[in-house]
């Protein structure tokens, strides 16, 4: 563990940025190059690293309900955006990322809260159930409506939250889920396992609301490319 440490040289800054650099090639192929996988692959990495720092953001924030009405009223703002630069207009066919961590979110926070719940002894077997049932139904409900990453990003979330203080079962699960629960090309996002492994903890420069503002912005930019060159 001592040697992992001396290699931990990425704070979360970086560690957004490569993964929006990614994110942005990943939508540049899926908006231009649909067909051509090999452009997809290495944006697989992206949603692991930001699902990671969602649910950093629930363990450390000083309010979760403030975190989760942010969440919330972005992936509203960011919704029509999705539905035009994917679909090239209004549908409920599809829901954009941040509707899947707001939902990731409402899980932890509601299975928090039952298990919160002052019960007598009797009942808490019964609460840590009923706060399972609550992952499990809420990652259901992300597959039903179709939101981005569906139930593996609910659980995904869900696992680097529940494991947060335990360093390599975390990293192990993750990439488990990540390899058998994920289908297709998104089993690649696995590969996000190292560079997370070299998180040193630190925060960097910040960025509290960048994520939140260049998601929208650049599918908006490249919704607006795709209508200038088509």
């Amino acid at each position: 563990m001592e040697k992992l440490k001396k290699l931990q040289c990425l704070d979360a800054s970086v560690l957004k940025i490569i993964a929006m650099v990614f994110m942005v090639i990943d939508h540049i192929g899926a908006i231009f190059y649909p067909t051509e996988m090999w452009i997809r692959i290495p944006g697989r990495i992206s949603f692991p690293i930001f699902a990671f720092f969602v649910a950093e953001g629930y363990v450390h924030t000083r309010n979760r309900l403030k975190y989760i009405g942010r969440m919330a009223f972005f992936a509203i703002i960011t919704e029509p955006v999705f539905d035009y630069a994917f679909f090239g207009g209004l549908t409920l066919y599809a829901q954009n990322v941040l509707v899947t961590f707001l939902l990731a979110l409402l899980a932890l926070w509601l299975k928090d809260w039952i298990e919160s719940r002052d019960l007598s002894s009797f009942f808490m077997p019964f609460q840590k159930i009923a706060g399972y049932l609550v992952i499990i139904l809420i990652a259901l409900a992300a597959e039903l409506l179709n939101t981005d990453y569906g139930c593996f990003g609910v659980m995904l979330v869900y696992v680097y939250e529940v494991l947060h203080d335990r360093f390599f079962e975390k990293h192990l699960l993750s990439a488990a889920v990540q390899i058998f629960c994920a289908t297709g090309i998104q089993r690649y996002s696995a590969v996000s396992t190292l560079p997370l492994m070299l998180y040193n903890g630190k925060r960097g420069i910040g960025m509290k609301y960048l994520f939140y503002v260049f998601y929208p912005a650049h599918l908006l930019v490249l919704y607006l490319v795709a209508r200038v060159v088509r």
